[in-house]
């Protein structure tokens, strides 16, 4: 028979809500607000999350959220601009002075964006229209809107297929 010592156990979470539960388990604790937010998993691609204030929810992203780490940093994140929407209203910028002291209140990096690496889609460009005065090349994904004139504002000209 095998004696486990208590003092040596240790919850386990290997999920990604597990992660994110717990991260924002302790930023309640530090910095309580009103309500929970409410946790929401998505599909985006290149943003780890996202803040909602009138659902106030908190929507990250399964595809860009690889590590323990990534979600954490990210929950304290959203949750920090949750507590100053509640806090302060509309009226402060996302990442302004009052999110920073937030955010290291809460432990975290006041760093706006991530850098974490993701997968992008490469588009093809596939219209082309030059200028007619100067020949300038503008390279396009999707079309202009039919029966509109642009104008080139480099010199005025007007693009042309």
């Amino acid at each position: 028979m095998v004696r486990i010592n208590p003092a040596q156990l240790t919850l386990a979470f290997d999920c990604p809500e597990d992660w994110a539960a717990e991260a924002l388990r302790q930023a309640r604790l530090r910095v309580p607000c009103s309500k929970e937010p409410r946790m929401v998993w998505t599909r985006y691609t290149t943003c780890a999350g996202r803040a909602f204030f009138r659902e106030f929810e908190i929507r990250l992203s399964r595809t860009v959220l690889k590590t323990q780490e990534q979600v954490h940093d990210t929950v304290l994140h959203e949750y920090a601009h949750l507590v100053v929407y509640e806090r302060h209203g509309t009226s402060v910028r996302p990442h302004g002075p009052e999110w920073k002291e937030l955010m290291r209140v809460l432990g975290g990096v006041p760093k706006a964006t991530h850098d974490y690496p993701v997968e992008r889609r490469s588009m093809s460009r596939n219209v082309i229209y030059r200028c007619n005065v100067c020949g300038f090349l503008l390279r396009r994904v999707r079309p202009f809107k039919r029966n509109r004139i642009y104008s080139h504002i480099g010199c005025g000209g007007v693009f042309a297929r």
